[in-house]
């Protein structure tokens, strides 16, 4: 029967809203007069004025608030806006009304002032009234329900109390942002908000009281609401409270890189990376914008991480076409598809090459006719190349050259190369071949070409990096792996990386070799710990850590200057530049040496690729050294 009436009510919505708002006009009016005099007894004299007065307020009512389309919106759902149009009706009823009675009739029946006045406040009390008390009654019925179904909802904490805060807080008790989660307070630190409260739920104290309300309060899940978070703050709250059962959770923040918006839109997991307290990055949007806009772009590696977000980043500036080349079918797909998604109007054109393909690589140039060539595609994992110097050598070092040589020939205007902070004093095949790409772009000097090398040292949440290893481990149980306790990386996120490469790009000048500001390195046994700790686990208690030790040819911490090179500032904020104090190899005497190399690890010659490799590093690091410096300079 109750189902019934409801879908009846749902079915005849406008009606049943429309005799509603009729008869809390009808209470409004005579309730005015009730309120006005004593009590069910109303004078004799003014018992005209409540007869001929009803019919014309009832509808000069309903007309207004028709004109507001004050009855149409359902009442389960009202908001300020809807409460926003209800006063204007109202305003609007009681003014005509006034006019017309004032005008008309009040030398005939006598209406006390008050009335006017009495039967505005009445109506809107009313009227707001039955749709606050129907949405609380609906909220409220959700929540028992909800709870009903899965066995209560989990208590949180709310990191900041402003907008933001307030924000995320009626996301999620609308479970907009698909948690089941009971808000109990917020804490900030700010002197204003102390003491205060936000739909009723108290602003409990500052940060440094988020551990013993944890405790307190039985709190399952801390949600930090602060877009731009200072550097240090998840880290520190994170840690103090090391050993608490809780969970951390943030709203995913999106940046447009092209215009510099910031938005949310979803809760998140706290992850590693955000333990990083990195600031945003300011780009010159119109450095960027004037050189890749409306001009055809060449990405590399495009199906690779640190590929794939340049394709992403570049498709927001509205270059003419973006070809996106990898050898790798699958994800090459990916972000074939991504692409075409979120950018429908742009031309994208993918490419399945192997950039060690001479013959491939030409016609690519001549057909496409590339304007810019950012070239991210490289092997890049250090146990794995030293297992296999020669294809390190084909495709990091011969697919480098041929890339830029062929970028010379049809005179390209600018050549991005990704470099890795494990080409300075290398120790390993990988970094090696880095340094050898490095060498290759800074002797080519004739031409139009700008060639340039951005060297960063690891991204996370890269393809076959830490932290996805580490997630991967915690998945199993554990344990996880860390090949030594004091063993130090730089890291910065994906995006980050690829928006200071664009910038670089933008400012290059010819054999620039620019070196990103990579903050503070990093232990990656502290990463393991954060990762247990995010996870809402406790180390030694429900996972362990284990070291295993150094693998062949990895460094105990990594560097981003070399022998005989010096940082200098640019006009990028975390964008430096790297000066030789000896000028680097020529090309001319590169081109004999690299070309026996190139034919050692294309004949599978593997012990004489690799000792011809460091031949040619020990070579750069000699020319390189402070004393060489002097002698050249004399």
């Amino acid at each position: 029967m109750i189902k019934r009436l409801k879908k009846i009510a749902l079915e005849n919505h406008l009606l049943m809203s429309l005799f509603l708002t009729a008869l809390c006009c009808v209470v409004g009016f005579s309730g005015a007069f009730l309120l006005r005099f004593d009590v069910f007894f109303i004078p004799e004299k003014h018992l005209p004025c409540l007869l001929i007065g009803l019919p014309i307020i009832l509808v000069i009512r309903l007309v207004t608030l028709s004109i507001f389309r004050v009855h149409r919106g359902l009442y389960r759902y009202v908001s300020i806006h809807d409460f926003v149009n209800l006063s204007k009706a109202i305003i609007l009823g009681s003014v005509v009304f006034v006019v017309l009675w004032m005008s008309l009739l009040n030398d005939t029946y006598f209406m006390p002032r008050s009335i006017f006045l009495i039967e505005a406040i009445l109506s809107m009390s009313l009227l707001s009234g039955m749709r606050i008390s129907v949405r609380l009654w609906r909220s409220n019925r959700q929540l028992r329900e909800r709870r009903r179904a899965e066995g209560g909802a989990g208590r949180a904490l709310i990191i900041g109390a402003g907008n933001m805060g307030e924000t995320i807080f009626r996301m999620v008790d609308r479970r907009f942002l698909g948690k089941d989660l009971d808000v109990v307070g917020f804490v900030d630190d700010s002197v204003g908000m102390q003491k205060t409260s936000i739909h009723g739920v108290p602003v409990l104290g500052r940060l440094d009281a988020v551990p013993e309300l944890v405790k307190e309060l039985g709190i399952e899940v801390v949600i930090f609401a602060i877009p731009t978070p200072p550097e240090g703050l998840y880290a520190g709250v994170l840690n103090s409270c090391d050993g608490l059962q809780v969970r951390f959770n943030t709203v995913s923040v999106l940046h447009d890189v092209s215009s510099g918006k910031v938005s949310f839109d979803r809760m998140r997991s706290l992850r590693v990376e955000d333990l990083l307290g990195r600031k945003i990055v300011k780009v010159d949007q119109t450095k960027v914008s004037d050189s890749i806009q409306n001009r055809t772009v060449l990405v590399t590696g495009a199906g690779g991480s640190i590929g794939a977000e340049l394709c992403v980043q570049l498709a927001a500036f509205g270059p003419s076409k973006l070809i996106v080349l990898d050898s790798a079918e699958s994800p090459l797909f990916e972000t074939d598809r991504a692409l075409r998604q979120s950018h429908p109007g742009l031309v994208i054109e993918p490419v399945i090459a192997d950039i060690k393909d001479c013959e491939v690589i030409e016609r690519v140039f001549r057909e496409k006719a590339p304007e810019y060539v950012y070239h991210a595609a490289a092997y890049k994992h250090v146990p794995l190349m030293e297992a296999h110097p020669d294809e390190a050598v084909l495709t990091n070092v011969r697919g480098t050259r041929i890339l830029a040589e062929t970028a010379q020939k049809y005179q390209c205007c600018r050549f991005v190369m990704i470099s890795s902070d494990k080409a300075v004093r290398p120790t390993n095949v990988m970094g090696a071949t880095k340094r050898m790409c490095e060498l290759v772009i800074q002797s080519i000097d004739e031409g139009d070409t700008i060639f340039t090398a951005v060297r960063f040292g690891n991204v996370l949440g890269s393809n076959g990096s830490v932290i996805p290893i580490f997630q991967k481990q915690l998945e199993k149980g554990g344990p996880l792996t860390v090949t030594h306790q004091e063993m130090t990386r730089y890291f910065m996120t994906i995006s980050e990386a690829v928006t200071l490469v664009l910038q670089c790009g933008s400012i290059a000048t010819a054999g620039d070799i620019f070196v990103l500001d990579m903050g503070t390195p990093v232990r990656i046994i502290d990463l393991a710990k954060n990762i247990i700790r995010l996870s809402g686990l406790q180390e030694n208690v429900d996972i362990s850590i284990e070291v295993t030790g150094l693998r062949p040819g990895e460094k105990m911490f990594e560097e981003l200057v070399a022998y005989g090179e010096e940082l200098q500032p640019t006009d990028v904020e975390k964008v430096n530049v790297l000066k030789r104090k000896v000028s680097p190899l020529t090309y001319d005497e590169l081109q004999e040496m690299v070309g026996q190399l190139e034919k050692f690890a294309g004949d599978r010659m593997i012990e004489e690729s690799r000792d011809f490799l460091w031949k040619l590093i020990d070579l750069d690091i000699e020319r390189s050294r402070p004393e060489k410096a002097e002698r050249c300079a004399k």
